[in-house]
């Protein structure tokens, strides 16, 4: 374990360090989004914090209507994809000839890229969250941001299951940035979350993670989004394994590996 904290530590550090400016620059997105998102809101609906939930909640196509772009969704996991970037792929391409055989087992050095790409996924949502309740705190004095306990299961079992769907968009971008190029593993989770917009299937991650997609509209019971997690977990675990094994497919690796 001493080892995946020390990289850890690193990963924490100088991944943050050179990102700096893009989570400076997310920042100023998710205020212009939430910003929007009250602009838009209809009177009497959408309000307080709650607007978060219309952003995060995703969208489902109905029966014989126009498609329409849930451009506010799409926005939230790109900014994210933008964000975390290239730092797994460039640390592994430029450092890992030097680190591979400090630690001895490259997993050590992939499970502490997951834990920084899991931690960018609080922080992140963390920051969305912060903006929203000062934002409708500001700009809607007579509303308070959260109001009562159902209101806040809402907006908790949105978050909880956007950034799900954002985990495992990143760790999808992640593994294929280490087999591609970073602009191609990019465009790829792009045309995947945009599949999940208008493709509705037990297959694919937008039916788990898009509340307005979930039982749990209905039922408001929290055993409902079982099997998102469920879904996103052995998702995840998979990708991690995938993961590994390109990694060690990989020349940077000692032969004693």
């Amino acid at each position: 374990m001493r080892p995946i904290r020390i990289l850890f530590r690193r990963d924490f550090i100088h991944g943050f360090q050179l990102n700096f400016m893009k989570w400076i620059l997310a920042g100023v997105v998710l205020v212009l989004i939430v910003l929007w998102a009250i602009w838009n809101r209809v009177d009497g609906e959408n309000k307080g914090i709650l607007i978060l939930v219309n952003i995060l909640e995703g969208y489902a196509p109905g029966e014989g209507e126009n498609l329409k772009l849930p451009a506010d969704w799409l926005a939230i996991h790109i900014l994210f994809l933008y964000v975390i970037g290239q730092y797994t792929s460039e640390d592994f391409r430029v450092n890992g000839t030097y680190i591979f055989p400090r630690v001895r087992n490259p997993w050590r050095w992939w499970v502490s890229k997951i834990l920084w790409t899991v931690l960018s996924v609080v922080l992140y949502y963390g920051l969305l969250l912060a903006v929203g309740f000062v934002l409708s705190l500001l700009l809607l004095p007579a509303i308070l941001p959260v109001k009562g306990l159902g209101e806040f299961e809402l907006l908790m079992a949105a978050v909880l299951l956007s950034s799900a769907l954002t985990l495992l968009m990143g760790l999808l971008q992640t593994v294929l940035s280490l087999w591609f190029s970073t602009i191609m593993s990019f465009f790829v989770t792009l045309a995947v979350l945009m599949i999940c917009c208008y493709v509705q299937s037990i297959w694919l991650p937008g039916d788990y993670g898009m509340l307005i997609r979930s039982t749990y509209l209905e039922t408001h019971n929290l055993w409902d989004l079982t099997a998102a997690f469920l879904y996103f977990s052995v998702s995840c675990t998979g990708l991690a394994f995938a993961g590994h094994y390109v990694i060690r497919g990989k020349d940077v690796l000692p032969k004693s590996e």
